[in-house]
């Protein structure tokens, strides 16, 4: 694996995988953004793992010196949506049709992203 195109973070239970969530990097003129791609297993969900995994990817992506990060969401899962805004995304825009799945069925996104900037109530 390309750890600068792709670094991942894995949760582990005995040999298992049961989560991973991967910071993607971007050239060009997206240098600045990191994208986030969460997978939980199901037995794994609801449980608070993915909303850790995520602070730490936010924490490594402050450490590269990462501006931005987006994530894609499937407007469907709104409690996905809900978790990510819980951690400071913002919802940027709905994408019809974004996703379409191996069944042929296509999906809305929601374009989310974070500032990594620190806030300040300063002038």
């Amino acid at each position: 694996m390309d750890y600068s195109k792709v670094l991942p973070i894995l949760a582990l239970v005995k040999d298992r995988v049961v989560g991973s969530v991967t910071l993607h990097f971007f050239e060009g003129p997206k240098r600045h953004i990191g994208e986030v791609r969460l997978f939980l297993a199901k037995d794994f969900r609801k449980r608070g793992l993915g909303m850790k995994m995520i602070k730490a990817l936010i924490d490594v992506s402050r450490k590269q010196g990462l501006s931005i990060m987006q994530a894609e969401v499937v407007a469907e899962q709104t409690k996905v949506v809900k978790a990510f805004e819980l951690l400071g995304f913002k919802t940027q825009a709905t994408l019809d049709d974004f996703f379409l799945f191996p069944d042929g069925e296509s999906r809305d996104v929601v374009l989310m992203t974070m500032s990594l900037h620190a806030q300040t109530d300063e002038f």
